[in-house]
């Protein structure tokens, strides 16, 4: 293990041979993922963690390793739903590993999931919770938390360890009681729970009759306000520059961000960062504007001191939108995606925006919605500073079961085999430029899905509908009822998704042939999709079960490119494979997506000749080339199937003049850096596109 930790790149994937997998399974990943953590190396760490998990079923030690290791690649969902699964399945190992969880938990800030771990502790027996509740008493005296809250600030500090209903109960009490709080800050903290939960009627009640201009509600006013959306009340709002809170500047310059007054903006950040140094609200604002001002671009150590702050919003937010954000040697290098992990964390903030806790709302990998906070400054600063522990104790684990299984011993964690593609797979592909992985995915989970996306339509359609038409559209499925056709919209919905599942979590079996196909896990920046539906409605007109399958012509305008760009250039490919991942059976003509099987190659050679690059955002660029294609190809298939697709691959969608409705999931596996078919070592993916330039130069 010691002679990995120095070892190039080269070396440590040259280290994982056959041989190697085939003695310690998938341990093998699992110390090669120590070894890259040491180096910074964290997509690729994550990259063997998904291999090690793949292979199932996974031993209890190999999910508490692979717990370990993702909490150090900032994977903190992962870490924490491998850790309970633990502490769930192994009743030996379940108060160790609650106190893990435990431990992690209150480093994020998730006190919710943290007390009901503590509760599950407290379940098994007063001498595995001794120590735990000693421990607890010490903190809860450090920080005076000890007494009994008698005003309404002090029963708002409680947040953390209680709760907000338990704060809710608590400031009626003392409403009751006749606390020492005055009326207007009872009224105060009160809206200022409102908000948090969401409810911006119930604040505006909890202020009605007190005056506007009263100091200590003055903030709660600004609060309400900005999430009504009246940013220009909150802008023109009168602040002392002398006595303004911190809070009450920071609404402001979110004002003003809305607004488009950037410099006013910074000003306001300015002043809030005076008054109240190490805030994440500050920062994450800050760097929103920064990146929406040409002349200050966005700069990525304020987006490494934001995540210093606030680790847990932070990757919450990039959870949700499907990117990672920490890649090898540390902070992905795009702005523009930097910039919309930062919006998605902004939007998560509850409404209160508090000084402290800060709060949000996120959908967790379980898929239930979570209240969460961002803990005090000096605590996310250490969120890692364990790092190196947690890497000795999973090697250490590790190397003990290596002890106690010597070469040619076969044990639990020797790895079971997993689907991968064959070579006539490949060959496939790289002759047609897409391969279909049939069973790719359990059908059972495309139909909880497709089940969901009708109930989520049903209850609240424009929540959950997204695109240039989603408020027309949601309007239209006022009555939607999925068994009566006479309420379903015509045409093609875009429905977003309940949760983002990781590849490995999704299709084993498709994550292995993504990394056969693209050459290298490290290489893979994209780990999770989403569950975005395309949905395509029967357009009732044109049922007619006797009429022929529709076919695009070749030189119509509906051929194209995902991910174009207006300077679509071959040396800046970071898109590694289209994906069609089939929810519902697809039976020819039922609206179903149309590949130019010949496309792939066209397009490379057209790239190649344009090297200052091709505009794929017109619509006549791709007809230009599928004019000339004569391999046109439709998309069917059973639900749980799955194409990955290459990425050059010009294609169309189709109008359903079935009677079925068809849902599709289309998301793409993105790179860490460009394609490079000059590659030595070029994957299949690349490979086409060398082949369609060398015969271009023959």
């Amino acid at each position: 293990m010691a002679a990995l930790i120095p070892s190039s790149t080269a070396e440590l994937d040259a280290w994982l041979s056959q041989e190697i997998q085939d003695e310690l399974g998938t341990r093998a990943y699992l110390l090669r993922a120590i070894a890259w953590c040491r180096r910074g190396a964290l997509a690729r760490a994550r990259a063997d963690i998904d291999a090690a998990l793949a292979k199932l079923p996974a031993h209890e030690l190999v999910e508490l390793t692979c717990g370990l290791i993702s909490y150090v690649t900032r994977d903190y969902d992962r870490a924490l739903v491998l850790l309970d699964r633990v502490a769930d399945g192994h009743r030996y190992m379940a108060a160790p590993t609650l106190r893990e969880l435990i431990a992690r938990l209150g480093r994020l800030g998730w006190t919710e999931e943290q007390r009901e771990r503590q509760r599950q502790l407290g379940a098994l027996g007063i001498r595995d919770l001794r120590a735990h509740v000693k421990g607890l008493q010490q903190t809860r005296a450090a920080s005076g938390r000890g007494s009994v809250a008698d005003q309404p600030e002090q029963v708002w500090a409680s947040l953390y360890e209680l709760g907000p209903r338990e704060v809710e109960a608590r400031l009626e009490q003392l409403a009751a009681l006749g606390g020492r709080g005055t009326a207007s800050e009872l009224a105060g903290v009160r809206a200022r729970l409102q908000l948090l939960l969401g409810q911006l009627d119930a604040a505006a009640d909890a202020l009605a009759g007190f005056e506007v201009g009263d100091p200590e509600l003055a903030d709660e006013h600004l609060a309400l306000a900005l999430a009504r959306g009246e940013f220009a009340r909150v802008a023109a709002a009168p602040l002392d520059h002398a006595r303004g809170s911190a809070r009450a500047w920071r609404l402001r310059a979110e004002a003003l961000l809305e607004l488009g007054q950037l410099d006013g903006s910074a000003q306001a950040l300015a002043r809030a960062d005076e008054l109240e140094p190490d805030h994440a609200i500050t920062q994450l604002v800050w760097f929103l504007v920064d990146a929406a001002s040409g002349e200050r671009p966005a700069d990525a150590a304020r987006f490494v001191e934001l995540y210093a702050l606030a680790p847990g919003l932070v990757s919450d937010a990039a959870r949700e939108l499907g990117v990672a954000i920490w890649i090898d040697g540390g902070v992905v290098d795009d702005p523009a995606v930097l910039a919309r992990v930062c919006a998605r964390a902004r939007a998560l903030l509850t409404a209160d925006r508090s000084a402290a806790p800060i709060s949000y709302r996120s959908v967790s990998g379980s898929g239930t919605t979570r209240l969460r906070h961002v803990p005090a400054a000096g605590v996310a600063r250490v969120a890692h500073a364990d790092d190196e522990g947690d890497l000795v104790r999973a090697a250490r684990l590790l190397l003990r079961s290596l002890e106690r299984h010597p070469k040619g011993a076969r044990s639990a964690h020797a790895a079971t085999a997993v689907r991968s593609l064959d070579a006539e797979q490949i060959d496939q592909f790289m002759a047609d430029g897409y391969v279909h992985l049939r069973g790719a995915f359990p059908r059972s989970l495309a139909q909880s899905i497709v089940d969901s996306a009708h109930r989520r339509l049903a209850q609240d359609p424009a929540r959950w509908l997204s695109g240039p038409h989603a408020k027309r559209q949601a309007a239209e499925l006022a009555r939607y009822d999925r068994n009566d056709p006479r309420t379903w919209p015509q045409g093609r919905l875009d429905v977003v998704g309940e949760r983002p599942f990781t590849i490995s979590e999704f299709s084993p079996f498709a994550e292995r042939a993504v990394f056969q196909l693209l050459g290298d896990a490290g290489r893979i920046r994209t780990r999770s999709w989403t569950s975005n539906l395309i949905v395509q409605y029967p357009r009732r007109a044109e049922w007619d079960p006797s009429a022929r399958a529709w076919e695009p012509r070749p030189n119509q305008e509906s051929w194209h490119l995902d991910s174009p760009s207006v300077q679509t250039r071959l040396d800046q490919l970071r898109m590694g494979l289209l994906v069609f991942i089939v929810f519902s059976d697809l039976l020819p003509a039922s609206g179903n997506s149309w590949l130019a099987l010949d496309s792939p190659a066209k397009v490379a050679r057209k790239l190649a000749a344009a090297p200052e690059g091709v505009d794929f955002c017109d619509v006549h660029a791709g007809r230009a080339i599928t004019s000339e294609c004569e391999r046109l190809f439709e998309v069917t298939g059973e639900a749980g199937d799955l194409l990955l697709v290459h990425p050059l691959m010009l294609h169309s969608a189709s109008p359903n003049p079935s009677p079925r409705i068809r849902f599709l999931g289309n998301p793409m596996v993105y790179l860490q850096a460009p394609l490079d078919h000059r590659r030595a070592d070029a994957s299949p993916v690349e490979l086409v596109i060398a082949r369609a330039l060398a015969g271009l130069m023959a």
